[in-house]
């Protein structure tokens, strides 16, 4: 039931009204479910109800058992208000009406053992009631660029996006060509009483981006009259799916021409233009700054060539696919490409000079030895935390502030400071101090009276935060994850002075290995382990390329330019303590709290391809295919759980914490936090377990290519942004390998 019903019913004004919701197809004796509908209700999409006696009502999977709340599934009736069967039609009787496995024992007695599928799509919600959620299968369901879509499910969309404004939609698919990709089309009927047709459809379109994957997004949305119907008073599908796409004639908001954009904006436009399908740009007309390019027909496969083509006519820039995906429209677009722009003018071809990204500023070089120390085990421990809102961050600060040692704990660089305590995990204590800022401003956005305060009386800097965009290159990353760094080091001398400064721990990466072991050379490489050393001897490639180590060249040599950096001031300061640490692969939860949102059992990790690997494989029982002739990604990641690093950072932050005697000194520390646990990148299926109802695999497990088995987590919930990742990584050339890592 849309909300406009219910809409139209309240409009009547009269209370004495009572709106009732059923569920109930025609094999049953009468309504299955029921539930009333109060007439000032607003939620949206409105429940069947809860099942009626003399019913039994069951939302399960492919093979008839049931499926937990929350998750989709297909809705079955039992109970003896069902009927027997199909008259004259055996065959189908068999299909629809199975024994019932899962009924009651009191219906079983009382002869009860017989269960309807509907073919209906559904789940239950937290508060038992029931969601219709459209058909299994039939002539509504289309494969669309490798995904599958019921097209009953974006026709729900559209129609609950309009608010009532919409009498009906119907979606269809047109196929591809050699001059476009295929696409959808919606048809819908406005209702004239809601105000102009072009009013309807933009405030749709605002609405419709929040509730639809991109790929599910119709490219057109076309007005008609009425929707053309079968002989039997049906919608005829196949007479929609032949209407023909108007001509530019019928577009709305039509700028004449582009001086409403900035020379940014026009060059990317026409770049769209290219990669779109004229027949979508026909029908759009001029490209507004505020059009999304995924409204317009775009899709994950020409995010990948609109890429190229920015690449191609920006000099060599390389916009990220996450940030494309995350700045849609033309405008944010081009501001995300002149940002880029910026960051990297003056190294189009970003050949680095390690040496100097490496060197202690001046004003790091002379500073005073301390005069006094604290002694070892001391108490009064004040923490300078970045990345507090991380998974790593979050559950270090948990720890830190259990500590009875603790008695401060600053989060600095928090953004949006004032709505994120609640991402913290736990109830803020007076021990917690969020400040607001970000990794890309300066200090972190700390003031200098605000920096001096924190770090005068700061023991401990943790720096956990980075930008963890593996597909960046350095320069982009040089801002946030290395002169971070050097500014958290810069403001602890600052205000210091000849007191001793603070430890200062670094969050690096076990993947550092790779470095080291790509210096030695393929057949040196053999056996490789990676152990807790210094990789300074083992830059990062002067020049990137678009070969497979591409993906993680820039976040790889901010972290390696960050380890040096700080070894070279302890080379200059031999008093301060500098620890770095390299954990391995994190093993996640199975579904983080943050990632749960009511009636929505899809949700998985945002934009980490691992992650999305450990989380989606296993609802797939498939993995990708990850080591092939054209690219490979082989060897082995030691997978660790937070818990395991947390202890090792406490234990070296807190129960080893000693400030050296300055006339000492010591050496840099390198910790790796790292298990027996191994993830074997060529048997991913080995590590994320065995799957015995799956017969198709030697090991339990379906293997697709990358590509493909993107597209299908991207069906059941992951990303668009990173079933382009997967689907970029695929089509890349080349072989990296990862390497195990040691605690000795």
């Amino acid at each position: 039931m849309p909300v406009s019903i219910v809409e139209h019913f309240r409009s009547l004004g009269r209370a004495s009204i009572k709106l009732y919701s059923l569920y109930g197809p025609g094999e049953c004796a009468t309504n299955a479910t029921s539930i009333q509908v109060l007439l000032d209700t607003d939620r949206s999409p409105i429940s069947a109800g809860r099942p009626v006696p003399n019913y039994s009502v069951y939302v399960v999977d492919s093979k008839l058992r049931p499926v937990a709340i929350g998750v989709q599934g297909e809705i079955c009736i039992g109970g003896p208000g069902i009927g027997r069967g199909y008259i004259g039609n055996p065959e189908l009787t068999a299909e629809r009406f199975v024994q019932n496995a899962i009924a009651s024992t009191e219906d079983i007695k009382n002869g009860w053992d017989s269960l309807h599928r509907t073919g209906d799509l559904g789940r239950w919600r937290q508060d038992g009631t029931l969601l219709i959620e459209g058909r299994i299968s039939g002539d509504t369901q289309v494969k669309l660029r490798g995904y599958r879509i019921d097209m009953c499910e974006v026709e729900h969309a559209i129609i609950e996006a309009a608010d009532g404004a919409l009498l009906e939609a119907v979606v269809s698919k047109r196929d591809s060509t050699t001059l476009r990709p295929e696409f959808l089309v919606a048809h819908i009927v406005c209702n004239k009483e809601d105000g102009a047709v072009e009013d309807c459809i933009s405030r749709m379109r605002a609405r419709l981006g929040s509730s639809l994957p991109a790929y599910m997004y119709p490219a057109v949305i076309i007005p008609l009259e009425r929707i053309p119907m079968t002989s039997s008073g049906k919608r005829d599908r196949r007479a929609v799916a032949a209407l023909p796409i108007p001509g530019s004639e019928c577009k709305w908001n039509e700028i004449k021409n582009d001086l409403d954009l900035t020379e940014t904006e026009s060059q990317l436009k026409s770049i769209w233009q290219q990669v779109l399908a004229d027949q979508l740009v026909r029908w759009h007309g001029s490209i507004t700054p505020d059009q999304d390019f995924f409204h317009v027909g775009g899709s994950s496969l020409h995010l990948l060539e609109l890429q190229a083509k920015i690449k191609e006519a920006f000099e060599g820039l390389e916009v990220p696919l996450v940030e494309m995906f995350d700045s849609s429209t033309l405008s944010a677009m081009a501001r995300r490409i002149e940002r880029e722009n910026v960051t990297t003018k003056g190294q189009p071809t970003e050949t680095m000079d390690w040496d100097r990204e490496t060197e202690v500023p001046p004003s790091l070089l002379s500073l005073p030895s301390p005069r006094t120390q604290k002694p070892a085990g001391s108490k009064n421990q004040v923490v300078v935390l970045t990345g507090a809102t991380g998974q790593l961050g979050g559950a270090l600060l948990k720890a830190i502030v259990e500590d009875a040692n603790v008695t401060r704990v600053h989060c600095i660089g928090v953004r949006d400071a004032v709505n994120r305590k609640e991402d913290i995990g736990f109830e803020l204590n007076g021990k917690v101090i969020l400040h607001a800022g970000d990794l890309y401003q300066a200090r972190l956005g700390l003031s200098d009276d605000d920096a001096n305060r924190i770090f005068a009386e700061a023991t401990i800097i943790v720096h956990s935060a980075a930008d963890k965009s593996y597909q960046k290159s350095f320069s982009s990353l040089r801002a946030p994850n290395l002169q971070t760094t050097k500014d958290l080091a810069i403001m602890a001398a600052a205000a210091r002075g000849s007191r001793p400064p603070p430890d200062f721990h670094y969050i690096s990466t076990a993947a550092m290995g790779m470095l080291v072991a790509g210096s030695k050379g393929e057949r040196g490489a053999e056996g490789f382990i990676f152990g807790p050393v210094s990789a300074a001897a083992c830059p990062p490639p002067a020049v990137s390329s678009s070969h497979i180590r591409r993906t993680a060249h820039g976040y790889m040599a901010s972290k390696w330019a960050s380890e040096v950096f700080l070894e070279n001031l302890h080379a200059h300061h031999p008093h301060w303590r500098i620890v770095i640490h390299r954990p391995s692969l994190i093993a996640r939860k199975p579904v983080p709290k943050q990632w749960e949102k009511e009636d929505d059992s899809t949700n998985g990790p945002v934009n980490d391809m691992l992650e999305n690997l450990q989380y989606f494989a296993p609802r797939l029982r498939a993995v990708p295919a990850l080591n092939t002739p054209k690219v490979g990604i082989s060897g082995v990641l030691d997978v660790v759980t937070l818990n395991q690093v947390v202890d090792g950072l406490v234990d070296s932050m807190l129960v080893k914490n000693r400030l050296l005697e300055s006339d000492k000194g010591s050496a840099v520390e390198y910790i790796h936090h790292v298990s027996d646990v191994e993830l074997p990148l060529d048997n991913l299926g080995s590590w994320l377990g065995e799957a015995a109802d799956i017969a198709d695999g030697r090991d339990g497990w379906r293997e697709f290519s990358a590509a493909k088995w993107a597209r299908l987590a991207g069906e059941i919930g992951m990303r668009p942004a990173v079933v382009a990742l997967f689907e970029d990584v695929s089509a890349k050339e080349g072989r990296v390998r990862f390497y195990k890592a040691s605690r000795q």
